[in-house]
């Protein structure tokens, strides 16, 4: 969980709160996982401010709604599921399916059970016992048909 304050010129004035939730659970043997996380991002406007565009929370991208281009979606709020099945390929390598749900909102009363929208896809990643070296991934969503990406970081 985080909170931050941001004050600035032009009025700008708001709170951002970020709270994860992430599982991990062996399956089968113990090298395959099953991994769910949950992620919720808030802003909170303050003494009548505001929170810029650009500091909006978002989904799509690299490890948010993993199927949509980044920044696909924006709002004062935003709520993530995603859930990631990962097995052993080779030594340093690991492949992956996943499946996200993801929902922009301004008010947590605009949370609507039809208004999430879906990825799926695959990934192989590469680490050494301490460390993430590499990720690809393959998605699908609603907006692409097949979205290639990389990352030097775990997504969770």
């Amino acid at each position: 969980v985080s909170f931050d304050l941001a004050r600035g010129s032009d009025n700008v004035s708001f709170g951002r709160l970020g709270a994860e939730l992430s599982r991990y659970r062996t399956l089968f043997w113990k090298e395959r996982v099953l991994a769910a996380r949950v992620r919720l991002d808030k802003i909170f406007p303050m003494d009548d401010g505001f929170a810029p565009y650009n500091d909006l929370p978002t989904l799509g991208g690299g490890n948010r709604l993993r199927g949509y281009k980044r920044g696909t979606y924006r709002g004062e709020g935003a709520l993530l599921l995603a859930l990631e099945y990962r097995w052993p390929v080779w030594d340093t390598w690991n492949a992956s399916l996943f499946w996200e749900e993801g929902q922009v909102f301004d008010d947590f009363g605009d949370l609507e059970t039809d208004g999430f929208g879906s990825s799926v896809g695959t990934g192989l990643t590469m680490r050494t016992e301490t460390a993430f070296l590499l990720g690809l991934r393959l998605a699908h969503s609603a907006q692409t048909n097949l979205l290639f990406g990389f990352s030097l970081a775990q997504e969770f």
